[in-house]
């Protein structure tokens, strides 16, 4: 029992790897199908796609034959796509960063998004360029081969064709989990995106530049108010002063006409 949930725990932790990294998937994949091939070319393994390859005619040989061509110029096609494809969600990518620096809340989350989409999306391109260069091998006669006996050239001939079935698998492979590794860039991002849209609910409202501005107004139409008030004020104070000067200087002069009419009457007396 406890084995056997080794054992599902196990295959649960290796799906899981596979879906975050696709790549490690097509590494084991790609081992396997090699190992078959090299198998198939020393023919120490049976044939599965040509096992009835002598109860065929030539021509129907070379129908099965020119198919696997047929088919690896599909799949070069749609690895061509699958660049195209990566290009494109790098251009998104860089584009989200700058949401990056605006998030508050785990922005580590979002860096490790960043990342994954990141990682997935080269090898996504390593997968599709394999498919047009690593893997870009196609098996035939050689001319030295036609005329070597029917039996031979048939036994050479799917032989070839096998090798070929196999290194389109191969390249089938590559472009179906370059594409998958699309997709978790592209889920990724879109987290990035979610993760975002919570973080600015959660932030705390700022005003916006309308209500700012208002805001600004307000106050320095009540510092101006109260500057007003200042003033008018002090002109007051300066009214008061003015007049209370203008009764101090009266009285001065009442003060001076007395004095003036006293020594009057003291020069006409002294005059007598």
């Amino acid at each position: 029992m406890f084995t056997k949930v080794i054992s599902n725990l196990s295959v649960f932790l290796i799906n899981i790897v596979y879906f975050i990294c696709p790549y490690i998937e097509n590494y084991n994949y790609k081992k396997i199908m090699t190992k078959k091939i090299n198998d198939i070319e020393n023919k120490t393994s049976p044939l599965s796609y040509m096992t009835d390859y002598k109860k065929l005619t030539w021509s129907e040989m070379e129908v099965f034959h020119s198919e696997t061509l047929e088919n690896k110029k599909s799949l070069e096609d749609k690895a061509k796509t699958s660049l195209f494809s990566i290009s494109i969600i790098v251009t998104l990518i860089v584009s989200f960063i700058d949401l990056l620096f605006k998030i508050q809340n785990f922005r580590v989350l979002s860096l490790f998004l960043v990342l994954i989409a990141l990682v997935n999306l080269l090898l996504a391109g390593k997968m599709a360029f394999d498919v047009l260069g690593n893997l870009n091998r196609y098996y035939k006669l050689f001319p030295s081969d036609l005329y070597k006996k029917k039996k031979i050239k048939k036994e050479i001939f799917a032989y070839e064709t096998e090798k070929n079935v196999n290194y389109n698998i191969m390249r089938n492979n590559h472009i179906y989990l370059s594409y998958k590794s699309i997709m978790i860039s592209l889920i990724a991002i879109s987290f990035i995106g979610i993760h975002y849209m919570f973080d600015k609910a959660l932030a705390p409202s700022k005003p916006d530049t309308q209500t700012e501005i208002l805001e600004q107004l307000k106050k320095d139409n009540s510092q101006l108010h109260s500057d007003f008030n200042n003033l008018i004020e002090t002109q007051y104070l300066l009214n008061e002063n003015l007049i209370k000067n203008k009764n101090t200087l009266k009285e001065i002069e009442f003060i001076l006409e007395n004095i003036n009419v006293i020594l009057d009457e003291n020069n006409l007396e002294n005059k007598k």
